[in-house]
Order: C-alpha cells, then sequence, then structure tokens
C-alpha cells in the first residue's frame, strides 16, 4: 500500500513540474526492472491517474496565475485566436493529446498552452489518461522482460574473472603470502 502511495507522489510531482523534468515512463521502466514479475499493470494505472491529475493542476495553473495575471492584452488576444481554432478543429485536439501520452514526449508544455487558452479541462483527460495507461504498461512491460532476459546473463558476467562475487571461496580465501625464497 505504501508502495502504490509512494508511486502516486513521485509521479503526481514529476508532472507538476512546468519544465525540465525527467519523464514519467522512466519510473514505470525503473518500476519493471525492479519488479519484473509485479504488478505492472496495477502500477501504470496508479502512475496514469497520478500523471493526469499532475498536468491537470498544470494546466489550472497556467490559466490562473499566468494567463489571468501576467500575460498582457495582446498576448490573451494571439492565445485566444489559437483558442477559437483549437475548438473548431475537437477531434484534432483529442488525436494531438493521444499521441503525445502514447509517445515518450514530454508533454508538459502542451498543458501549459492548453491551460493558457482557458478552454475546458475534462476535454483532454481522457486521451491523456489512456495514452499514458497504455505507455506506461509498455515500458514497465518491456523493461520487465529485458529484466527477466538479462538476469541470467548478468549473473553469468559475475562468474567470471578475479572478481568473482559469487565464489565464496575467493571472498574467505587468506592472501598468500610474498614468496621469499628468490
Amino acid at each position: 500500500m505504501f508502495g502504490a502511495f509512494l508511486i502516486f507522489i513521485v509521479v503526481f510531482l514529476l508532472n507538476l513540474i512546468p519544465a525540465f523534468a525527467p519523464p514519467t515512463w522512466m519510473v514505470l521502466s525503473y518500476l519493471g526492472l525492479r519488479y519484473s514479475n509485479g504488478n505492472i499493470p496495477a502500477f501504470a494505472l496508479i502512475a496514469a491517474v497520478a500523471a493526469t491529475l499532475g498536468r491537470l493542476i498544470l494546466a489550472k495553473g497556467a490559466r490562473d496565475i499566468v494567463r489571468n495575471r501576467w500575460m498582457s492584452a495582446r498576448a490573451k488576444k494571439n492565445v485566444d485566436a489559437i483558442r477559437e481554432r483549437l475548438e473548431q478543429r475537437k477531434e484534432l485536439t483529442f488525436s494531438v493529446f493521444l499521441f503525445y501520452a502514447f509517445s515518450p514526449l514530454p508533454s508538459n508544455f502542451l498543458f501549459i498552452a492548453y491551460g493558457l487558452t482557458g478552454m475546458k479541462l475534462p476535454a483532454i483527460v481522457t486521451p491523456f489518461f489512456l495514452g499514458r495507461f497504455v505507455s506506461y504498461n509498455f515500458w514497465g512491460l518491456a523493461a520487465g522482460a529485458a529484466a527477466r532476459a538479462l538476469t541470467p546473463f548478468a549473473k553469468s558476467l559475475a562468474t567470471i574473472g578475479p572478481c568473482n562475487v559469487t565464489s565464496p571461496q575467493r571472498a574467505t580465501r587468506k592472501p598468500r603470502s610474498p614468496d621469499t625464497s628468490l
């Protein structure tokens, strides 16, 4: 239970950061590597909910703080022109958010821009959530498969050479005394 809460908090916080945050698919890749036999779809569901909520708050912050307090009237006019075009092409908006959510590309700037338009935020929730849920499953399951495939290889590498970490004899053997017969 604590693990699920920790996943939620980490992914949520990463999605609140407006720029230069590490991608959240890396969190799912790590979980897939670390817990290759774990419940990756459950991890992906928790992370997709957290990512969606984090991005929605980011978009709302862009609207409430940047648009309403910092943008000039001229900038608002330009953004309103974009909003009018987007409102005429709702399918395109859905498709763009779905594409970005499926891809490992950062989506923070899309949410900030969408928030600046002042458009209704629930319109972008469904495509983003679906895309993130599918992509997080992919990254987590792919990392888990890689971990299971590479584990025997990594173990065999650990038994080669003078740094044999798996051999108890090497770890407990006394060092040889120098040859003094010369």
